[in-house]
């Protein structure tokens, strides 16, 4: 489970805005009108304070910072920065953005070619997300009942639902901007995940996960209609003992490519027959560098360049000459309690 990752006091900020009182035969006081005034101003904070309150005082691991850590050495940090109407993570292996406005969810891929994800249905009153102890956006009553956390992971964005009492919804629903030929599936894990037309993965979302006040879990799934996840939280019985925390996790950082039979032949060769450093295996790959290409590297170095040399050459091989699908990427778990929180993957197979 992912909920134990996180943990901060919210503080919020509380602007007023003083406009003189202009004396028109008006009985009224400029203190009286200023602190009638002050009193509306901060009812949306308020609220605010309350939402991260209780989320804070049921899991204070959710709003907990990042860790640093190293991942294939290279160091990761998750936070974010604020760019006009978005928020922008940083420190991490995978490009994400989130967005100020709760309706405009958030997106994640690496090199640019990310995936929007945006929530549905989203509450009028929500307010519009404010950073908490330096990575967390936090959104106050997205649904009746509920508020929103999303934040950058190293390898994604990490969302979290705080239901708070019974009159929240069961059903929260998310749309997906998918390109041609780009597939959402259930996987058999009880996640999700998105594939290009090759089949390879493009976007993972884990198994989702719930518990309530006293550490009970809830029951929890996914469904899938077209490009919409819908997350089923079945909290509204008798037992459960609010607030109850949500979480997804979205991410995968990943490079895939196509190749044919003669570029298969080519770029397997020159791992085979070795000597080549970093940025040759970079460039050959037809990677430019950056964090997710020293990922791709570490993959390859762990591995042997020699035997991923080999390995493209035999499933160019079987591949009736029309070349290999390669994939390397990287899967993460729960960062603070594993010290290798990061297992590499790799793929090669005929196209």
């Amino acid at each position: 489970m992912r909920l134990s990752r996180r943990l901060a006091a919210g503080v919020a900020m509380v602007f007023v805005l003083a406009i003189p009182a202009i004396a028109m035969g008006s009985n009224s006081s400029p203190t009286a009108a200023n602190a009638t005034m002050s009193a509306r101003a901060s009812a949306p904070d308020r609220a605010y304070s309350k939402a991260v309150g209780s989320l804070e005082s049921a899991a204070p691991a959710v709003l907990a910072p990042s860790p640093t850590t190293s991942i294939d050495g290279v160091e990761v940090s998750p936070s974010l920065q604020s760019d006009g109407t978005q928020l922008d993570a940083t420190g991490t292996l995978v490009d994400a953005t989130i967005a100020k406005a709760p309706k405009d969810g958030f997106s994640v891929g690496a090199g640019g070619d990310g995936i929007t994800i945006r929530p549905l249905g989203v509450d009028g009153t929500a307010s519009e997300a404010r950073i908490v102890n330096g990575d967390s956006a936090f959104y106050a009553d997205t649904d009746p009942g509920a508020d929103s956390v999303i934040r950058p992971t190293p390898d994604g964005i990490e969302t979290f639902t705080q239901i708070r009492n019974a009159s929240a919804p069961e059903n929260y629903e998310w749309m997906l901007n998918l390109d041609s030929g780009e597939q959402f599936q259930l996987t058999p894990d009880g996640g999700a995940n998105v594939v290009d037309a090759s089949g390879a993965e493009v976007l993972k979302v884990d198994p989702p996960s719930a518990v309530d006040a006293n550490g009970a879990p809830v029951p929890v799934s996914f469904t899938i209609a077209g490009s919409v996840l819908t997350l089923h939280v079945a909290h509204q019985r008798p037992s459960v003992a609010y607030p109850v925390i949500v979480d997804p996790h979205w991410g995968w950082v990943h490079v895939h490519r196509s190749w044919s039979y003669t570029q298969a032949r080519s770029i397997g060769r020159a791992l085979r027959d070795g000597g080549l450093g970093g940025s040759a295996i970079a460039s050959l790959i037809g990677l430019a560098g950056g964090p997710v290409a020293a990922v791709v590297v570490g993959i390859i170095y762990s591995v042997g360049a020699v035997w991923v040399g080999n390995r493209i050459l035999d499933a160019n091989a079987d591949s009736n000459g029309r070349g290999v699908n390669f994939d390397a990427g990287l899967r993460c778990v729960d960062i603070p309690y594993f010290p290798d929180p990061c297992v590499d993957a790799l793929w090669i197979k005929p196209r």
